[in-house]
């Protein structure tokens, strides 16, 4: 997945970039995915026998691609706020600030950006969009209020 949402990021010229955003994605990916992954098959699912891949192998799935996309998302979205607000960063620093307080609102910006997605998916759920797994439940004959409520716990664990 790291290196599927490195592929999407333009302009890094030498190996050195490429290292340090690989790295810096598979991290995000790897937490964000890891530890929500964990908590659905160890707190929320308890399947028995937890290494049962029916829960597993589709809800990780989702949820690293979900993952991705964002880590994507908001990776492209600071590096084009840094090279858009560099002189503003710059003014920053040179009047004292730390590099945190300098970069924070292009944090603030990429973080907003890389959450987009998943809330425009949320405004239009069961209105606008009937999402795949739960459409699939259904057609499987999964009674509809079990179908929303995984769908609910895939919408929900997005963020």
């Amino acid at each position: 997945a790291s290196e599927s949402a490195l592929k999407r990021l333009g302009g890094l010229q030498n190996e050195k970039s490429r290292r340090k955003y690989r790295w810096i994605l598979f991290t995000a990916i790897f937490l964000g995915a890891g530890l929500t992954v964990s908590y659905l098959e160890f707190v929320v699912i308890r399947p028995t026998p937890l290494w049962e891949g029916r829960y597993l192998v589709p809800l990780a799935g989702m949820i690293v691609a979900n993952a991705m996309n964002s880590a994507a998302l908001g990776v492209e979205r600071f590096r084009s706020e840094l090279e858009l607000r560099s002189g503003e960063i710059e003014t920053l620093l040179a009047l004292g600030a730390t590099q945190q307080q300098a970069v924070l609102k292009t944090v603030q910006v990429s973080a907003s950006a890389a959450m987009l997605p998943a809330i425009n998916m949320l405004m239009v759920l069961g209105i606008v969009a009937l999402p795949g797994m739960m459409s699939g439940q259904i057609l499987a004959g999964e009674s509809p209020l079990t179908a929303v409520r995984y769908q609910l716990l895939i919408c929900f664990s997005r963020f």
